[in-house]
């Protein structure tokens, strides 16, 4: 969705050929010539106008999470097909061709609306609980839900559940 984030989410594991320095993951764009920058913690001037500042690595190259969060994401990003590439300074691409695995970008303009249940009676000074459902791609950035009653005992609590 326009305006939030997108965690594109990566693993990575060698059994042969393991890279030289596994913190070292870059993100490219996937086109026919050349190697254009989406992420490289080393070269961020070279980024893409479009990416450059948005990215970030989610996930923890060490333990083999190569997942990149896009923060904010915008209408340019949509289509975009990219890739990760674990030491690119090391010769891995004749042994693990990345751009076999591309993840291809889709920005929608709106949010899927909010699920909202109540339960319990709706009388005055009855205790009712409020349950609200959404979908998002932010996994630090929960969406926040506001209710402005006169009297009441605030119990809000985040339970993330996978698509």
């Amino acid at each position: 969705m326009e305006g939030s984030c997108l965690v594109i989410p990566c693993r990575f594991s060698y059994t042969d050929y393991p890279p030289n320095d596994k913190s070292r993951v870059v993100w490219y764009q996937h086109v026919s010539k050349g190697y254009p920058l989406v992420y490289d913690p080393k070269n961020r001037d070279y980024e893409i106008d479009k990416f450059r500042w948005k990215t970030s690595l989610n996930g923890n190259p060490y333990t083999g999470d190569c997942s990149l969060k896009i923060n904010p994401l915008i209408w340019d990003h949509h289509g975009e097909k990219i890739y990760p590439w674990v030491d690119p300074d090391y010769i891995t691409y004749r042994y693990f061709p990345f751009y076999d695995e591309t993840a291809k970008i889709i920005v929608q303009g709106k949010a899927t609306p909010p699920q909202i249940e109540v339960i319990g009676s709706r009388r005055v000074g009855e205790r009712i609980t409020v349950k609200c459902s959404t979908y998002h791609r932010c996994p630090d950035r929960f969406p926040t839900l506001t209710l402005s009653p006169q009297h009441w005992t605030r119990e809000i609590s985040n339970t993330m559940e996978n698509d």
